[in-house]
Formats: C-alpha cells, sequence, structure tokens
C-alpha cells in the first residue's frame, strides 16, 4: 500500500513541475554506422623514404607512394616488372552479417595485374578478389572471372561491395550501377584482412580516394 501511495505521489510531483521522461535515444542511429575501417588518405607522412600510414602495411619497393591533401588521393606507383606495390591492412575479424565496403578507383595507366581483395584467415583465403586485366575489372569467382566493367584511363570510378557474410555471397555495385551478386572467391567464414596491389611483371599507376568499410 504505501509502496503504491509512494508511487502515485512521485507521478504527482513530476507532472507538476513539467518534468517529462524521454527514452534514451538510439546511440547507433546517432553516431551512424560502425566503420570498421575509414581511411581517407589525405594526408600521408614519410619516414627514411618510407611512407606511413596508420594500421596499414606498406611495400612501395617497384614504385613510390603518395598522397595530396588538397585533392584527397592516394597513389601507388609501380615502375618495375619484377617487383610490386603494395598496401595491407589487418582488419577486425567479423564472421556474420553484412559488410559494406566503399572507395572510388582510379587507373592512371592499364596497371594489369592489379588487384584488390577482401580476405579471411589471416588473409589466405579470399571473400572477394578483384582483378584488372588491361582497362577491365573483374570479379574472381571459384569457377571462372566474371566481367564487371570496362574503364577509361585517369577517371575515377566508385566502387560498392555488399559482402553478405551469412549468404557467402557479394553484390557488385561500380559507377553506381548494380553489376551482379557473386559467390564468394573462396570458401571463408570471416572478414579480417583487405590488400591492393600490384603485379611483379606489370608496371601500374592506381589512384584511391578513401576507403570505408562499415
Amino acid at each position: 500500500m504505501k509502496k503504491a501511495l509512494f508511487t502515485i505521489m512521485l507521478i504527482l510531483v513530476l507532472v507538476l513541475c513539467g518534468i517529462s521522461v524521454i527514452a534514451a535515444p538510439d546511440l547507433q542511429t546517432l553516431s551512424g554506422p560502425h566503420y570498421i575501417m575509414d581511411d581517407t588518405f589525405s594526408q600521408i607522412m614519410t619516414y627514411n623514404n618510407m611512407p606511413i600510414l596508420s594500421a596499414w602495411d606498406v611495400d612501395n619497393s617497384a614504385g613510390s607512394i603518395a598522397s595530396s591533401q588538397s585533392e584527397e588521393w592516394f597513389r601507388i606507383t609501380d615502375e618495375s616488372k619484377t617487383a610490386r606495390s603494395r598496401i595491407s591492412k589487418q582488419l577486425v575479424s567479423h564472421d556474420k552479417g553484412m559488410i559494406v565496403y566503399e572507395t572510388s578507383l582510379r587507373f592512371g595507366n592499364a596497371s594489369r595485374g592489379s588487384y584488390l581483395k577482401i580476405s579471411g584467415d589471416g588473409g589466405t583465403k579470399d571473400a572477394v578478389r578483384l582483378d584488372i586485366l588491361k582497362n577491365t575489372i573483374f570479379y574472381k569467382t571459384p569457377g571462372k572471372s566474371e566481367t564487371i566493367s570496362a574503364f577509361k584511363f585517369n577517371i575515377y570510378y566508385a566502387l560498392k561491395l555488399y559482402i553478405d557474410l551469412d549468404a557467402g555471397q557479394t553484390t557488385v555495385y561500380f559507377d553506381g550501377k548494380k553489376i551482379d551478386t557473386y559467390p564468394f572467391t573462396d570458401d571463408v567464414s570471416n572478414i579480417d584482412f583487405i590488400e591492393l596491389s600490384t603485379a611483379e611483371e606489370y608496371t601500374a599507376s592506381i589512384y584511391v580516394n578513401g576507403m570505408k568499410m562499415y
């Protein structure tokens, strides 16, 4: 009885004081998507001529890596036919749900043999592998390589991937257009690694305007 009376009195006090009880906001809504990776590459520092990218492993033995703060691009240049340039990053492992990856790519020349891969098991198995051959980008499936799109040199193209870990497939958008949905390149159960690389036997020039994964 006393407890019920106390509750009624408390409600009356709140009403009289003009205090309204508001539900706590959804923190996920306030902060937006949870980013696994959000890199702009707009300003890269160097140490002993080696570019420093936070949390990235860098190998520029085949050429150079540079950036432009004003134009917000990051460029890998490969001038060798016996070595490669590449960047890679270990990610927090995810093994379920949908992961979205976004970037804009621009190829300064043919960049034949270059690739972008998003992998599991520390980079040993690929969920997604995109290969460049002349002026065409391909998606590597378990049985064959599927054509994503031809492209023109020195023009940025938006690439967006919906990586469905539950279904084991990726939906590809290129230049704002939905291309298709493909099975994972390999049989993987998680995502924890990303790598962008040139080929050992070909020269290349690749511009990257940011990378996001959420």
